[in-house]
């Protein structure tokens, strides 16, 4: 049977991380034919050998594009991308992976649901270098405040809001224009050529890992070079795609104005474009009027986007959250969205740290002589819930998704006669490492101790502790009954 589906993998020199990529793409659980199409581009330092191996142990399935010599990432990633011929194609690259089994399936699903959408991406988390630290939730994930949706085509022009290395595209594109290969930025070149020919979907699942480390072509650029390769990419896409212009045009201002803080406006790459003569004014000012105006500029467009994603600021709502009590201690830049629900007592202690995000529709009650806290950089999807009686404390850098509910008492009762008690409770304190990742439903109930680095799967009830570097699955067997004459 002939693949639906090719997973397009670039490399070049990974022999560090090219095992974990292609064993990301080895877990999926699809229902479809597929294949897997690496290119790599030359690499010394044994890659290649890793490749030949998997491509032994899986004939039928691993094709290899092994270039002859070092044909740099534009010209690898064009002769990559050229050859599926099916219906569907994935990409990423060697230094990326996926963790996810779904991923595949559900992009799959629903591109074959929806025939007028060509693009289906989600949501993914960072890591530093080659550890699988989990850094600050609000620059690992893509995007935590935005739920699953539909992007428009003037948002991706504006930027390139979707991750390479979790989208799927319906091939309908069978020759790709050489002027790719002269672009910085083909990944967001990709996109906007798909999304001519159909829409957007965004899930908010998290799927892959962006690996960020020395070696990474673009992750670690300096941001004045990653600047600069947006500028020329947005050139380029606006004089071979002129009707997407002016939507393109709105982002390249706001990158000009951005080369403001790195004083590189005159920079001669930068000249040869049109949109330079908007801006040349500003070579005149002097230096403390180009940073007032930077700073004005960038505070405005930061105001816009907190309104924009309904987030309401805490330091400017807080008699509205917490009440005046002297032991509360909330860092200025905790987040908070709308419809909210914060009941707290009396005579509590509650410590929230800097960088904490509660999405929406969440639920936080504090008993009277409670404590909760809550380190640095966690977030909470929507629909969680904390119901604290005792002490519930949470390490920094922690994910909750959608739905998750914390215990830390359980009603009292009696057997004989069986009784339980509305207002009385047995309690004991729930403590939360840092860096850990709990799934959408998962229940955490009271004298839990959950340790640094434990990654917990959806639905699970976690009623005994959980050791450091661990992963919790929900291994429930789903009971499938095909209905008879139907």
């Amino acid at each position: 049977m002939e693949p639906l589906l090719s997973v397009c993998l670039i490399t070049y020199n990974h022999v560090n991380f090219i095992e974990q990529a292609i064993e990301g793409v080895l877990m999926q659980r699809v229902n479809f034919p597929w294949e897997l199409i690496v290119a790599d581009d030359f690499s010394t330092d044994g890659t290649r050998d890793i490749l030949l191996e998997y491509q032994k142990k899986y004939p039928n399935f691993i094709k290899l594009i092994l270039q002859d010599k070092n044909v740099g990432p534009a010209k690898n990633w064009m002769d990559l991308i050229s050859e599926p011929k099916t219906k569907y194609i994935a990409y990423f690259e060697g230094d990326d992976y996926w963790l996810d089994p779904n991923k595949l399936q559900l992009q799959f699903d629903f591109l074959e649901r929806n025939e007028d959408f060509t693009i289906c991406c989600t949501n993914a988390i960072h890591i530093n270098k080659s550890s699988d630290y989990i850094e600050d939730i609000t620059k690992t994930l893509v995007n935590p405040l935005l739920p699953s949706r539909i992007i428009e085509k003037k948002e991706l022009a504006s930027e390139n809001c979707i991750l390479s290395l979790t989208v799927m595209y319906r091939n309908i594109i069978k020759d790709h224009p050489k002027w790719l290969l002269d672009i910085p930025l083909g990944d967001w070149t990709m996109n906007l050529l798909y999304s001519d020919f159909g829409k957007i979907k965004y899930f908010n699942d998290v799927t892959a890992v962006y690996r960020i480390h020395e070696g990474g072509i673009f992750s670690l650029k300096k941001e004045r070079q990653k600047l600069l390769d947006y500028i020329r990419s947005g050139e380029i896409i606006r004089k071979n795609m002129p009707h997407l212009s002016e939507m393109i045009l709105k982002g390249q201002r706001k990158r000009f104005i951005q080369l403001l803080y790195f004083r590189q406006i005159n920079d001669p790459f930068l000249i040869q474009f049109d949109i330079f003569n908007e801006f040349k004014y500003l070579l005149h000012l002097n230096d403390r009027l180009r940073y007032r105006f930077f700073v004005t500029f960038w505070y405005i467009n930061n105001q816009l986007k907190k309104i924009k994603n309904g987030i309401i600021d805490y330091q400017k709502n807080k008699k509205k959250h917490f009440p005046s009590i002297k032991n509360i201690h909330v860092e200025k830049d905790f987040i908070i969205g709308n419809y909210n629900n914060l009941q707290i007592e009396n005579d509590v202690t509650v410590e929230i740290y800097s960088s904490v995000i509660f999405r929406e529709y969440c639920n936080i009650f504090i008993a009277k002589k409670a404590h909760l806290i809550i380190k640095k950089g966690v977030f909470f999807n929507n629909y969680c819930s904390i119901n604290c009686l005792h002490k519930i404390k949470i390490g920094e850098n922690s994910i909750f998704g959608e739905g998750v509910k914390m215990y830390d008492h359980n009603h009292k009762y009696t057997t004989l006669p069986f009784h339980v008690e509305k207002g009385e409770f047995t309690t004991a304190p729930i403590s939360i490492g840092k860096n850990c990742w709990v799934g959408s439903n998962v229940t955490i109930l009271k004298g839990v101790t959950i340790g640094d680095n434990v990654i917990i799967g959806a639905n699970c009830l976690i009623h005994k502790s959980i050791p450091s570097n661990a992963i919790v699955k929900h291994t429930e067997k789903l009971d499938i009954q095909v209905i008879d004459n139907y």
